[in-house]
């Protein structure tokens, strides 16, 4: 009677479970790193547009004095708005860009040893935008500034001017981030309607990144 042939210790197992190779899990770990590292600046970025927000806000109400008690809960309502809006659009792009690279990283059927590197995540952002006085008279010239991060000196920051009663005012007025990552441009309050006074905002964009000022109030005298 023949003896059986023992299995080769050496070849595969049919029933066992692929085993992924060897450098596959170093690079997943290198990744996670990575992404993790890069949450971690955008909290910490976060956290000081929040800072520069507070300060902001303190220097518009130093500007626009004591206004009447009526004017003062509606520009309150509405300086809250904004930042609660501002805040929580800031928190849903730094998760959105951490658990994209997460994504990336732990996609074990997507990677391949060899390949090519990972995208860098896009953290640029419009900090802030203002005018320089909340309150002007008709044919003032105000300036109008938004704080951008990420930016070179060269992209250009575009301002669109809206009234609160209609539209877009005008074209949209273009400067460039440069050197301290602010951009300025200069516009002329127009003269109000029917009405004694008028309202507007502006917001500043870039890189599909934007940011909205708090309310102008024009009056006629």
């Amino acid at each position: 009677m023949a003896r059986p042939v023992d299995p080769d210790p050496k070849a595969a197992d049919p029933a066992a479970p692929p085993v992924a190779p060897a450098d596959l899990l170093p690079d997943l770990q290198a990744k996670i790193e990575l992404a993790t590292r890069t949450l971690a600046i955008l909290e910490r970025r976060i956290a000081a547009w929040e800072s520069e927000l507070t300060e902001v806000k303190k220097e518009l109400r130093d500007q626009s004095g004591a206004p009447e008690e009526g004017e003062s809960a509606r520009f309150g309502d509405l300086e809250a708005r904004i930042a609660r809006l501002e805040r929580r659009q800031l928190r849903q792009q730094a998760r959105d860009a951490a658990g994209e690279a997460l994504a990336k990283a732990t996609s074990a059927g997507a990677l391949a040893l060899g390949g090519p590197p990972a995208e860098e995540i896009d953290t640029r952002a419009v900090v802030f935008a203002r005018w320089s006085s909340t309150e002007a008279i008709a044919g003032e010239v105000l300036k109008l500034s938004a704080l951008v991060d990420g930016f070179g000196p060269e992209e250009e920051i575009t301002f669109h001017i809206t009234s609160l009663d209609g539209g877009r005012i005008g074209e949209p007025l273009v400067a460039k981030a440069g050197a301290r990552d602010t951009a300025e441009v200069k516009w002329k309050a127009p003269m109000p309607g029917a009405r004694p006074t008028a309202e507007y905002y502006f917001e500043a964009t870039a890189g599909g990144r934007v940011a909205r000022s708090p309310v102008l109030t024009v009056s006629k005298a």
